[in-house]
């Protein structure tokens, strides 16, 4: 079964203050992990769903670089 949020988003693409309940959790060796498609994910700035710029937090929309906040956390 295939999942459209997550067919063109790589865990290289997220924005590294992008948390997911999985990613505190350390894999098999030898197995990659992928964000939970349970839907909680965080921002570890606000520490809500949504993010410094005022939008969702979720991983496609955390993979755009054109994001004000990426990678920082700052919009100015």
């Amino acid at each position: 079964m295939s999942d459209p949020l997550f067919a063109t988003v790589t865990l290289e693409d997220l924005c590294p203050h992008l948390c997911w309940k999985d990613r505190f959790v350390q894999p098999a060796p030898g197995e990659v992990t992928f964000p939970s498609r349970d839907g909680l994910y965080w921002c570890i700035f606000t520490q809500t769903v949504i993010g410094p710029d005022g939008q969702a937090v979720d991983p496609v929309s955390c993979s755009s670089r054109e994001r004000p906040c990426f990678g920082t956390g700052k919009i100015s």
